[in-house]
């Protein structure tokens, strides 16, 4: 993420003229016009400070990790085309795309005034390219971005707001990425952060992959204290305050924004030519169909049986495929019957090797001492004086930091205590480790 700023002259005028041309009059016939879920729609964020962000607006590529821009050009299109930045042809275009809101664990009270599922309309005009070149002292390369103006807005009413987004040129899947204040959108949407003792503001933050087979996206909402200024010193602690209660994605499906749904029967260059059904099949020939031998860190040795099924889903990434796969695992003393879907994942090298293939299911919510074992599948565990535990179990088929070695996999159960400290180490009340 770089550092954000805002960049004055032609390109940013004229994108401050688009959204209020495309936005201005949907805003005005929204007052007090119902929304989807009965409440009524306005301005966003009426009480919120201005947006701790040179100029309040939008965000800016440009001086993070040091480097400090000395000149910018604009070019025309056609010679950003020339230059072999040809995804500059998919930054103008119109869509609409189903989206889900999400609640996520914050400070004050959930959001409200939207439908978990709705969908949302998207236009986007490419404003201009530019040519970065850093100050020589900063000793760093020069690069290209696309300025991009966007209007969005949900089918709930929640909300309709419009900026500019940022791309870095060259990019193997073009990337969008803007923040603006959110007191230039309209809309139903309703925050209930806690009393804060100083003005807060407002922030919207998106992103957007332009894959070929259809742009993937994501925005935040959130407030946060007014008198924070980012710097270099201080971004990583962040502001002293802030709420941020809901996620949207777009497409409403099992794949995050940075990836793309691929069939389970579907082949791909990014995985060598196979389909993720064939990535499993590869998969499971490196484990093999026998028992592997493996030993309880409380009972010794036993031996253990596992399989990997064909994917449910499949999300392509630029380095790989991430699935949804059927996992069981059993032992030869009765203790372990897990039988789940679980989460795997396989990456490939430029040279199409697999460098790193591995399953997962991972269950961070402790389950009581009397439920554990019909809910886990893992029978014999000594509790001690832990009212509680949570589990997970890992499969490594290949992996990079045991380049070596042969499949392994462990499941690890580990007590919790909901009254102790929150900074008090795990404690593992079990683990199981077994290998090939």
């Amino acid at each position: 993420m770089q550092d954000i700023g805002r960049r004055k002259g032609r390109a940013y005028t004229s994108a401050a003229a688009l959204v209020a041309g495309l936005l201005g009059g949907a805003c005005a016939s929204s007052q007090g016009a119902p929304a989807g879920n009965g409440e009524t729609s306005g301005p966003l964020c009426t009480g919120c400070a201005e947006l701790p962000i040179a100029g309040g607006q939008t965000s800016d590529f440009g001086s993070g990790g040091g480097c400090q821009n000395g000149s910018v050009t604009p070019l025309d299109v056609d010679t950003a085309r020339a230059k072999g930045f040809t995804e500059v042809d998919l930054m103008n275009q119109v869509f609409d795309a189903p989206l889900v809101w999400t609640p996520t664990e914050t400070a004050g009270e959930p959001a409200t005034g939207y439908d978990p599922h709705t969908s949302v309309h998207v236009e986007l005009t490419l404003l201009g390219v530019d040519e970065v070149t850093p100050l020589v002292a900063s000793n760093c390369p020069e690069y290209f971005r696309a300025n991009v103006g966007f209007t969005l807005s949900t089918a709930d009413q929640a909300i309709s707001i419009g900026g500019v987004m940022h791309s870095y040129l060259g990019a193997l899947v073009p990337t969008l990425e803007g923040t603006v204040d959110l007191r230039e959108g309209f809309g139903s949407l309703m925050l209930h952060p806690d009393p804060w003792p100083a003005p807060l503001a407002g922030e919207f933050g998106v992103s957007m992959v332009l894959w070929p087979q259809g742009v993937r996206g994501s925005f935040d909402v959130r407030l946060i204290d007014a008198s924070y200024e980012p710097s270099d010193s201080d971004v990583a602690s962040g502001p002293r305050y802030v709420y941020a209660p809901l996620v949207a994605k777009f497409p409403d499906d099992a794949c995050e924004p940075y990836t793309r749904p691929l069939a389970p029967d579907e082949r791909d260059a990014a995985l060598n030519g196979a389909s993720p059904n064939e990535v499993v099949t590869s998969m499971a020939a490196l484990l093999g169909p026998d028992p592997l031998p493996g030993a309880w860190s409380d009972t010794g040795d036993v031996t253990v049986t596992t399989s990997v099924g064909a994917p449910t889903s499949a999300c392509l990434g630029s380095g790989g495929v991430g699935m949804r796969v059927p996992l069981r695992i059993t032992s030869s003393d009765g203790r372990v019957h897990i039988d789940e879907l679980a989460n795997a994942a396989a990456t490939y090298d430029a040279d199409g090797a697999l460098t790193n293939a591995w399953v997962e299911a991972v269950h961070d919510d402790p389950l009581g001492r009397d439920a554990f074992a019909a809910a886990s599948g893992i029978d014999g565990v000594d509790f001690g004086d832990v009212p509680q535990a949570s589990w997970h179990t890992e499969l490594y088929l290949v992996s990079p930091d045991r380049p070596q070695t042969g499949p392994y996999g462990e499941i690890i159960v580990q007590g919790v205590d909901p009254n102790a400290s929150p900074t008090a180490m795990p404690h593992e009340l079990a683990t199981l480790h077994w290998w090939k």
